[in-house]
């Protein structure tokens, strides 16, 4: 009805500028039939699939595990395409979840490219991508700080680091300019402080979900969770090292 504004109006916490997009030629050019977005949704899986496939061939290249690249990479192919996501691959509505997980990763590559190569495009296209990642889902609004964080540990400009600040500082005002947080699901410190042993269970399974779906243990998952999360927590601390 005119409205430009409608296209980024809140669903819960999301801003779902780019879901809606979709959403519109779907209904424009097929009908509503969800023909666009199903097909979208195995696009945007296959894009994630060739983009961890390039990180991994890249990052053991020069390794003795190289030669593991075409198995880490059917691997990969069974993880992105397990069937436990089967409900997401046939609901258009899912196609977010493709979008949150795609456009960030391509954000922090295209920045480690641009320190790599030391090329200024790779570096805007980071923050197109980074602003790109609001309109994706909620947690794309921390994409931003995080290249902000990773221009500091990767020793860039003062000029690039107050740069990605003040972008940060900017979308999520923007963002968060006529927000209604009574449409959200509750906040993170609620859950934390209301349950917080509930919290850290909830959050080592989903970090060992698939786990679940191999033994239907929940404390199998929730051990896979803490084991995934440790490792996580080790290695960090010695690529700082």
């Amino acid at each position: 009805h005119g409205d430009w504004m409608a296209w980024f109006s809140q669903h819960a916490e999301h801003r779902l500028f780019f879901s809606r997009l979709f959403f519109w030629l779907d209904i424009r050019y097929f009908g509503g039939e969800g023909l666009l977005l199903i097909s979208l949704n195995f696009v945007l899986l296959v894009l994630l699939w060739l983009t961890l496939y390039r990180m991994t061939h890249t990052l053991l290249a020069d390794s003795f595990a190289s030669q593991y690249c075409t198995t880490i990479g059917l691997w990969l192919v069974i993880v992105c395409f397990s069937a436990m996501q089967i409900v997401t691959f046939i609901w258009g509505f899912a196609i977010q979840n493709y979008l949150a997980l795609l456009v960030p990763l391509w954000a922090f590559l295209s920045f480690a490219y641009a320190k790599i190569n030391d090329q200024d495009k790779y570096f805007w296209l980071a923050v197109l991508l980074g602003i790109c990642s609001a309109g994706a889902m909620a947690n794309g609004l921390l994409v931003m700080p995080l290249l902000a964080c990773m221009a500091v540990l990767l020793r860039q400009s003062l000029y690039k680091v107050m740069l990605l600040v003040l972008f940060s500082a900017v979308i999520i005002g923007l963002y968060l300019h006529n927000y209604d947080s009574s449409q959200a699901q509750g906040t993170l410190a609620t859950a934390l402080f209301a349950q917080p042993i509930y919290f850290i269970k909830f959050f080592l399974a989903y970090l060992g979900a698939p786990f679940y779906t191999i033994f239907e243990s929940a404390i199998v998952t929730i051990i896979a969770g803490a084991v995934f999360l440790l490792l996580s927590i080790f290695y960090s601390i010695q690529w700082f090292k």
